[in-house]
């Protein structure tokens, strides 16, 4: 299984992440989305030293969505990472 660190994110106008930065290019939070599902990739942050890893979910209304594991750390977290 592949591992790779998301760097950075495209949020809409709500701030609803859409797609995340993985070295050069960007991917949809929809196949992020899929590669964890499938088991075929692992995705995780990392700031100041403080790796978190990223996990999927379905809302209530039933849209994917990707998310940092908690750890008490801010820093990490998919929304605080800066802007593709």
């Amino acid at each position: 299984m592949s591992e790779y660190r998301i760097y950075c994110k495209i949020s809409d106008n709500q701030g609803v992440i859409q797609s995340v930065g993985i070295g050069k290019e960007v991917f949809t939070v929809e196949q992020i989305w899929q590669w964890i599902e499938s088991n075929t990739h692992n995705f995780f942050t990392q700031e100041n030293n403080r790796r978190a890893e990223v996990r999927h979910g379905i809302s209530a209304i039933g849209n994917h969505y990707i998310t940092t594991a908690p750890d008490g750390i801010t820093e990490n977290n998919l929304d605080e990472l800066r802007i593709c």
